[in-house]
């Protein structure tokens, strides 16, 4: 039997067809735009769970206004008192006073005093409400911040520490008031004391002495002219004393408004510039009252200079404003 082999050819194996490029490009595409998606959708979801925040801000201003004190004797003369700060920020002090406004609000005082105010702890007041302080170099202003839940609670926070800060500053001003009265009365006391006792021996000196015009008797006369002077001194520095404790009462009792329209005011650059002429005629004026009297032409003419500064003032806080400042 024959056997016949019959030759069989291998089958071709099957290919196979991999994915068009654009189709994989496709889903990746499409992954990402998912992926961002759901990125997005997360975070403005958290966005929607975390309750907004308001900020309220105030400011306050402190004008550069000096104190001084006079008295006119019969006899003797005019006495005079100047402190010599025509403005808290005059170029003999290096510290800003506003640092010291800002150490005060920051205490615990005052935070607790407006926690007090709008019924919370102080803890929770400083957590959240946030109080700061700031001061914008190169003007006068003092600008208070506080957080809220809401518009209104921002605001009451900020109304509150301001709140807070003047009652604290009143006390301050009383305690300082009370201390210079005291200090100048038991000065005024041992002036009267030894006025009354040299007038007492001039006169028995006098009287008993034969003698009309003697070197004792011009002594005497002297001594009492010298305390006839020195109370009259003691008499002015009081009251300076007492008018500049009344402007730093003052100070800083400002409207909501107000405080807006000073911040206003020292944006603009016409206006400082006016600011500081007004500020250099006043200083100027208040050294020259010290040496010339009220009726000097000089005097006169730098009042006139004055008031057109103050005016030329007015007319550029009415222009920016639309009202007249007061």
């Amino acid at each position: 039997m024959t056997e016949s082999s019959i030759p069989i050819r291998a089958l071709p194996k099957a290919r196979q067809r991999s994915r068009p490029n654009g189709l994989k490009w496709f889903s990746y595409i499409s992954l990402g735009i998912l992926s961002n998606a759901a990125i997005l959708g997360l975070a403005f979801f958290v966005l929607e769970q975390i309750p907004p925040t308001y900020t309220s801000k105030a400011a306050a201003i402190i004008p550069g206004v000096g104190s001084q004190g006079s008295v006119q004797l019969p006899g003797v003369g005019q006495a005079s008192s100047n402190p010599g700060e025509k403005s808290p920020y005059g170029y003999l002090l290096k510290v800003d006073p506003r640092e010291n406004y800002q150490y005060i609000a920051m205490s615990d005082v005052v935070l607790t005093e407006a926690a007090a105010a709008v019924n919370t702890s102080v803890k929770d007041f400083e957590e959240f409400a946030k109080p700061r302080v700031s001061l914008d170099r190169g003007t006068t202003i003092i600008e208070f911040e506080a957080d809220g839940k809401s518009k209104l609670e921002a605001q009451r926070n900020t109304r509150a520490f301001y709140q807070a800060l003047v009652k604290r500053i009143d006390y301050l001003r009383a305690e300082e008031s009370a201390r210079q009265d005291n200090k100048t009365l038991l000065a005024l006391d041992s002036a009267n004391s030894n006025l009354k006792k040299a007038q007492t021996k001039l006169s028995q000196f006098k009287k008993n002495s034969p003698l009309k015009i003697s070197e004792q008797i011009k002594n005497l006369s002297e001594e009492v002219e010298s305390l006839r002077v020195e109370r009259a001194n003691l008499l002015a520095q009081q009251q300076a004393a007492t008018s500049g404790l009344r402007q730093l009462e003052a100070n800083l009792r400002l409207s909501t408004d107000q405080a807006a329209d000073a911040l206003m005011l020292q944006d603009d650059e016409v206006f400082k510039k006016l600011w500081q002429n007004y500020s250099d005629i006043s200083a100027n004026l208040t050294i020259l009252n010290t040496q010339w009297t009220p009726n000097s032409p000089q005097v006169i003419n730098l009042k006139a200079k004055k008031q057109a500064a103050l005016e030329a003032l007015l007319a550029r806080s009415q222009q920016l404003l639309g009202k007249r400042m007061d």
